[in-house]
């Protein structure tokens, strides 16, 4: 038969008393059955307290078992690693297959599989063993020798499989079931005082009336019902309903006993409320069978994995459990067959009360007290006959346990509220259950109030149904000031709020902290334009709350644990902290200091490069920024664009905003040298490189097949630095295979020109192909040779080309710099000069008012000793071959010089005269004597300096009276 599962224990006694006669037996259990009730159980050899032992397994095989238990758990390869995995999920005791009637069980092996070892490995990790053995009623010495080989390896219990064998239809036993029982019962407890007892009968005692329940629960210390609810016809196979009815039955069958008048059997006086002992209901759980697998024993129909949590949540919620206290032991059938997630069901789920385990928190609907006009649904019912199916919707059969409530919507007072009694504060992932309705709300409300307030979830009850849905983690107080509630105030009308099963689940020891910074928000650098992002990583009791500020004022929707501002500038620049709240306080981060900085980019036109200083990834608003252009060989700088221009070099950049600066060089070379290999040469087509040929340039060249219309070519387009005239030649490695009409085309400012070449001849030499082209500066100009020849089976050659400067461009002359207007003293020299270009270099001729002034024919012109006839308008005609033009008229004012005169005349004491002269400043001037003022003799020429000049006249004291003057 199949039975259920686990269990653990504290400590063992592997030793049994020695069997004693047996009436002084009885006389010594007198007062131990005396004392026993249906509220109490006898603490068993090991410390096995019959009404609390946690979860256990049933093991049909242990060859199946020891073999990755049939193949769903790969860790399990012998009994130790058994034993191991047993503890991980919670399970305290096992029920060992050990007989069939009065026949020892082999299973797969060849000899009966319980033994010490197997015991003394599962006692090494704290595990209890029962055996267990099919009953047959018949042969009462037989049998209870099995439970002495149980007890005499080293056994710490057990159990009875009596089923229909024990019922008055079966030959042999007939009246006598329940005399049967007491004595096989009374014997190997005479055998074994104090050790666990239990037995598993049918779970449904109406359909088994004439099974003697009484006789084997007055001497067992736990009974374990069969619930195997997949068999169990009308229940529409859920594990809450058949835990239902076995109620029923159990509560009828326990109510009986108070009945019935005490029992004289073997001297003793026997009240069969005694026979009432601890529940531990029973469940089968089958998984898939392995495909491939080795399972020695028979298989079985796997069935839903989650129906193995509703099972163990049921028994702990089961508000009509038929066991004081409730239920505190459960145990499954069988262990091979169970599939790995039927393993972690049972693993997650708990029962029994046990140090340092603190229990799943399972309550049904009944449980919760109701406000406002829920509607009660009842779902299964049922009497000790018959289950009946009720429900509402004809879909609803997947509730929790055997009703649930319903509410249409309201305002919100109505609601039905579950209040958990916590006995270890701390985290708790809550969960809800509801049946599948049609018309459930998308969105009921549940109400959390906890530790740190209270939090409201919207369950979506249309989804997940017949199932656990997590409606958060929240933290808990010891005791009962924490509750769950569902309202109706849902938004979908016309559909219903459900309250079923509610369920707790302890996920750590956590109590309520305020928050904490372990990792503060960095100081961040960024280029305008970027996005800046600052995260901060908080630890304390959820819900964390976040608010970002910067410079101490808050950033409007800025509540999460990572701030992103989108491409900043400068005005973003701050300190930037961030406030953390919870229900229990608030902490405040440091400051992260945003920079925004600007960016300076550089790009080159031609050959060169640009060198910043300093050289940055960015620089501060405000700096100044040194940029240098260098052309690399054969280039030269030609200028700035961009956010930079003009021709100065290097050159100064201020960093106002994201700056980008181009630097243009062009190539100075003329003469160039072009080879099939330089990335200024492009192919279509198919080309072939050959490097063996005589007469190539450098390592290689490429040849296409010649062909009438052929569309391959090879294009040379050269740099040209220096625009102007450039003959153009090929060289190549002749042959005789070569087109002798090969067709090169040269494409020059303003033309183009076509030239066939005969490749057979005239290899390893510069061919000239044009001798003046005219090529502007860039790469608009290109050479281009195609496969467009004949005859077939010729080849064209690609190879070297060259260009060299034959002469600049006319051009027309301009002037850069105009002759400038002047203003001059009469008899002052006075320079004209003007700046031009041009190719070639311009001719002059200066003008006088329109005329051409004789022999006044360079770029400069002096017109010395002006006079007042030489004012005028001067400008000069500037001409070469390709054209000329005049420049702007430059005018001569001559201005008449300050008058000569006297402003002292005095005669010294020894008789020279000393004279002081006023007139033009910068001029030279002269002074004569004169006896007769006809005839003048000049005595000095000076300087007049700064406009005033004295002069002695050191000959006067040796003249006769006269006159003097001065002159310019």
């Amino acid at each position: 038969m199949p039975l259920v599962r686990k269990i653990e224990r504290a400590t063992f006694r592997p030793k049994h008393m020695k069997r004693l006669p047996q009436m002084i037996v009885r006389i010594w259990l007198l007062p131990l059955l005396i004392s026993a009730s249906n509220t109490f159980a006898v603490i068993r050899d090991g410390g096995i307290d019959p009404a609390n032992l946690g979860k256990g397994d049933w093991i049909y095989s242990i060859q199946d078992a020891t073999n990755k238990l049939g193949g769903h758990v790969t860790s399990v390869t012998n009994e130790n690693s058994l034993m191991l995995f047993y503890k991980s999920v919670g399970i305290r005791y096992v029920i060992v297959k050990t007989g069939t009637g009065t026949s020892l069980y082999n299973a797969c092996y060849g000899f009966p599989q319980l033994t010490s070892n197997f015991v003394n490995v599962a006692h090494s990790n704290n595990i209890l063993v029962f055996g267990y053995n099919r009953s047959f009623a018949t042969n009462t010495a037989g049998e209870v020798a099995i439970a002495d080989f149980v007890f005499n390896h080293g056994g710490d219990g057990f159990v009875w499989d009596a089923e229909a064998e024990w019922e008055s239809s079966i030959a042999g036993v007939g009246t006598n079931g329940p005399s049967l029982a007491w004595a096989q019962c009374s014997q190997v407890r005479s055998n074994w005082p104090n050790k666990f007892l239990a037995h598993a009968p049918f779970p449904i005692i109406y359909f088994h009336s004439s099974f003697p329940y009484k006789e084997f629960g007055f001497w067992c210390d736990a009974v374990m019902p069969q619930i195997y609810h997949l068999s169990t016809a009308g229940l529409k196979s859920s594990p809450s309903a058949t835990i239902n009815w076995t109620d029923v039955n159990w509560k009828t069958w326990q109510d009986s006993l108070s009945g019935l008048s005490p029992s004289f059997l073997d001297g003793l006086t026997v009240y069969w409320t005694n026979a009432i002992k601890p529940i531990y209901p029973l469940q089968d759980v089958y998984g898939p069978a392995i495909v491939g697998g080795l399972i020695c024993n028979a298989t079985s129909t796997a069935v839903p994995d989650e129906d193995v949590t509703e099972f163990i949540d049921y028994c702990m919620a089961d508000p009509h459990a038929q066991t004081v206290g409730g239920f505190k032991s459960i145990n499954f059938w069988r262990a091979d067959l169970h599939s790995s997630a039927q393993w972690t069901n049972i693993k997650a789920g708990t029962v029994g009360d046990f140090a340092g385990v603190v229990n799943n928190i399972v309550m049904d609907d009944s449980s919760a007290t109701y406000v406002g006009g829920w509607t009660h649904v009842r779902v299964f019912g049922s009497t000790t006959t018959l289950p009946v199916y009720y429900g509402m919707t004809g879909s609803d059969t997947n509730s929790f346990g055997t009703n649930y409530f319903s509410k249409v919507q309201g305002a919100g007072s109505s609601y039905a509220q579950f209040t958990p009694n916590i006995v270890t504060p701390g985290d708790y992932d809550v969960y809800q259950w509801h049946p599948f309705i049609t018309n459930a709300s998308s969105g009921t409300p549940f109400i959390i109030t906890h530790a740190l307030g209270s939090t409201t979830v919207l369950a979506n009850q249309q989804t997940n149904s017949g199932n656990w849905s997590l409606l958060g983690r929240f933290n808990f107080t010891a005791g009962t000031s924490g509750n769950i509630r569902v309202r109706d105030d849902f938004a979908d009308a016309g559909n219903l709020a459900i309250a079923d099963g509610l369920k707790l689940i302890f996920a750590g020891t956590n109590p309520p902290s305020a928050p904490t910074i372990s990792v503060q928000p960095a100081n961040t650098n960024v280029v305008a334009g970027q996005n800046a992002t600052f995260l901060v990583t908080a630890n304390g009791t959820a819900p964390l709350a976040y608010q970002w500020r910067s410079n101490n004022v808050d950033i409007a929707a800025a509540t999460n644990s990572s701030l992103t501002l989108l491409a900043v500038q400068t005005n973003a620049a701050a300190n930037y902290s961030v406030l953390i709240t919870n229900a229990i306080g608030s902490i405040t981060s440091s400051n992260a200091l945003l920079t925004v900085n600007y960016s300076l980019s550089s790009t080159v036109i031609g050959s060169g490069t640009i060198v910043p200083s300093p050289s940055q990834s960015s620089y501060t608003p405000g700096a100044t920024v040194l940029l240098a252009a260098t052309p690399n060989a054969g280039n030269t700088f030609t200028g700035w664009s961009g956010d930079a221009s003009g021709t100065n070099n290097p050159i100064n950049i201020a960093m106002a905003t994201n700056r980008a600066v181009t630097a243009t060089f062009v190539n100075t070379n003329t003469d160039i040298f072009l080879d099939n290999t330089n990335p200024e040469v492009t192919f279509v087509g198919s080309w072939t490189l050959g490097t063996t040929a005589a007469g190539r340039y450098l390592a290689d060249y490429r040849f296409a097949t010649a062909t009438a219309g052929g569309t391959g070519t090879a294009t040379y387009r050269p740099n040209i630095g220096k625009a102007g005239y450039y003959s153009v030649a090929i060289q190549y490695p002749a042959g005789a295979n070569r087109a002798i009409n090969s067709p090169w085309f040269i494409s020059y400012q303003g033309g183009s020109t076509n030239v066939l070449v005969n490749q057979q001849s005239n290899g390893g030499i510069w061919l000239q192909l044009a001798a003046s082209c005219p090529f502007a500066a860039g790469t608009n100009g290109y050479i281009q040779v195609s496969n467009n020849a004949g005859p077939v089976a010729n080849v064209v050659m690609a190879d070297g080309v060259r260009l060299t400067y034959v002469a600049p461009f006319n051009t027309a002359p301009t002037i850069s710099t105009q002759p400038q207007s002047q203003s001059v003293k009469l008899g002052s020299n006075v320079p004209f000069s003007v700046a031009t270009s041009g190719t070639p270099t311009p001719g002059y001729q200066w003008q006088f008012n329109g005329s051409p002034i004789s022999g006044a024919t360079a770029s400069t012109y002096i017109r010395s000793n002006a006079q007042f006839a030489d004012a005028g308008n001067y400008s000069v005609l500037v001409t070469n071959v390709a054209g000329s033009l005049v420049s702007s008229n430059a005018a001569l004012t001559v201005l008449p010089l300050a008058p000569m005169w006297f402003q002292a005349i005095t005669p010294l004491p020894d008789g020279r005269m000393t004279l002081i002269v006023t007139g033009e400043p910068g001029y030279a001037y002269s002074v004569d004597r004169s006896t007769n003022l006809a005839l003048w003799q000049q005595i000095t020429n000076l300087m007049n300096t700064n406009g005033t000049s004295a002069f002695t006249d050191d000959a006067a004291t040796n003249a006769s009276a006269g006159f003097y003057r001065t002159r310019q």
